[in-house]
């Protein structure tokens, strides 16, 4: 009895030291260590809002530039018939949403607020549901107020946005969202989908610039064209869209590291269990 209280103690000490380890070695803002921010860029040529509708009957095929933040990860709630039992329940959400849309035929962005990607869909106010933390639902109403719903799905680097709203009648405009985005750090400064020596010319004349965050040789999307971006675009050059380096895939994502050591933690559990009987 005494040897299984015994690995259970450990067990528990080993989730507690690996959850605060990682919170730390990542120095995230956020309060729970399973939840990270994943910053994304949209992959302008790849990412339109078709707008249809309003009072002038207007077909505008707009596309996005800019970038946002992603959150996700799993809450842990308590509560129920079980409440002695915490849930890890799957949670997204938008934030830093720094997008507009524009149309590439036109010389300036669209008039506000229309040029506000956040403002027309209201995608830092919108609710997320999931299975799994690879495709994710969004529902809420846009900046017309009219329901909206959008599907999220996640593939190594790759994010692809769809979806619609459902303005109803009157003089409403229609959204419909194809979408693409990119995780950054991404040094695909001239948008061809890989990264090369195509790009570093776009970097040189930016150097030394305050720049669109994730724009004109920002690779890591802070906004100032630096050595660091240079640094990027050197270690990613080869990689195109959706392809990551063995050593990128090496590393766990503190949200897996936590979740393993909940699963190592319920192994020694168990096995203990198995040799005191």
């Amino acid at each position: 009895m005494h040897e299984q209280l015994g690995i259970e103690r450990r067990a528990v000490i080993l989730v507690v030291f690996v959850a605060t380890a990682v919170g730390w070695s990542q120095n995230l803002a956020i309060a729970d260590p399973a939840l990270v921010q994943h910053d994304y860029r949209f992959i302008t040529d790849k990412s339109t809002v078709e707008v249809t509708g309003g009072f002038g009957g207007i077909d505008w095929p707009l596309n996005i530039l800019g970038q946002f933040g992603l959150v996700m990860g799993y809450n842990v709630e308590l509560g129920g018939p079980t409440a002695h039992v915490p849930r890890m329940v799957p949670y997204a959400a938008f934030t830093d949403v720094k997008a507009i849309l524009f149309d590439p035929r036109r010389a300036t962005p669209m008039p506000s607020p229309g040029w506000d990607l956040d403002k027309t869909l209201n995608l830092s106010g919108l609710a997320a549901t999931a299975t799994s933390l690879d495709d994710l639902f969004f529902s809420g109403v846009e900046g017309q107020g009219q329901s909206i719903k959008l599907e999220a799905t996640l593939s190594g680097r790759l994010l692809h946005l769809t979806g619609a709203n459902d303005a109803g009648c009157c003089d409403f405009f229609n959204y419909q969202v194809d979408a693409w985005a990119h995780q950054l750090p991404w040094a695909d400064f001239n948008s061809d989908g890989r990264v090369d020596t195509a790009d570093l010319p776009i970097w040189r004349q930016s150097f030394g610039s305050s720049v669109a965050a994730g724009t004109n040789g920002d690779a890591n999307g802070d906004g100032i064209v630096d050595a660091m971006d240079y640094t990027i675009w050197r270690d990613q050059i080869g990689q195109s869209e959706g392809i990551v380096s063995p050593q990128q895939a090496a590393v766990p994502e503190p949200a897996a590291l936590i979740l393993g050591a909940i699963a190592l933690a319920a192994y020694a559990i168990a096995v203990g269990r198995r040799l005191h009987r």
